[in-house]
């Protein structure tokens, strides 16, 4: 019984920490502003990333 009661409070804990994130990411989204975005991307060199810092291919 306390192994379900743990695993009961663990579940309720991280539903309310995902319904408290989901709460702040849309208050900071609502404060965003779509052309200071672009305008902050537009100054990021547009080259090839470093080896080290590729995605690794499915092959």
């Amino acid at each position: 019984m306390n192994i379900l009661k743990a695993v009961l409070q663990s579940k309720i804990a991280e539903k309310i920490s995902a319904l408290t994130t989901e709460g702040y990411l849309k208050e900071r989204a609502s404060q965003g502003n779509r052309s200071s975005y672009e305008a902050v991307l537009a100054k990021v060199a547009d080259i090839a990333p470093e080896p080290n810092d590729q995605w690794l291919s499915a092959e």
